[in-house]
């Protein structure tokens, strides 16, 4: 039975063949040649790119410098050529997407700070849809979900909030030992 060629099952065939100038007298043959055919099958942009992991979690501090790498995701695609190459993208937050960039690197998904970017006042868990496409003629696509967690950093000093002036008057009790401040 025959079955329909799979570039990624098999990417080539070779057929050996024989040819003679007299096949029906084996006596009277002058010639015999025989050579082979290689038939090349080429890839059609038929398998969808699948991520490496099924999950995906990532940890960043709220004051990480611009230009940081944050995470890297992969993503595989069995075609070949632009059919198989993969540009990976982000989608959530506005506010997040402000601070954080993907780029496509030899195959890989690079999540970085931008380099105008921060985190400060982002701090807490973030859902990210991070997408992957193949450049074929006819594209296709995956997607998954990355939580990303910026993480508080201890960055602004304390701040008294009483007394809220700026001058306290502070005066000790003699009997008791113990001080009040007055406003």
């Amino acid at each position: 039975m025959a079955s329909p060629l799979d570039r990624e099952t098999e990417s080539s065939y070779t057929l050996y063949v024989s040819a003679n100038d007299n096949p029906g007298d084996r006596d009277n043959q002058r010639s015999n040649q025989t050579g082979n055919i290689v038939i090349i099958v080429t890839d059609i942009n038929d398998n969808d790119p699948v991520f490496t992991n099924s999950e995906y979690k990532a940890t960043v501090l709220e004051n990480e410098s611009p230009g940081r790498l944050i995470f890297t995701m992969s993503a595989e695609d069995k075609d070949s050529g632009v059919n198989g190459e993969l540009v990976y993208g982000l989608l959530g937050d506005a506010r997040v997407l402000e601070m954080v960039d993907i780029t496509t690197v030899r195959g890989v998904g690079e999540i970085r700070v931008k380099s105008a970017g921060s985190l400060i006042g982002l701090s807490g868990k973030h859902m990210l849809t991070v997408t992957v496409r193949d450049k074929g003629s006819s594209p296709r696509t995956a997607q998954t979900s990355l939580e990303l967690f910026i993480e508080d950093v201890n960055i602004h000093p304390p701040v008294f909030v009483k007394p809220s002036g700026t001058v306290a008057t502070i005066t000790a009790d003699e009997v008791s030992g113990t001080a009040m401040y007055y406003m």
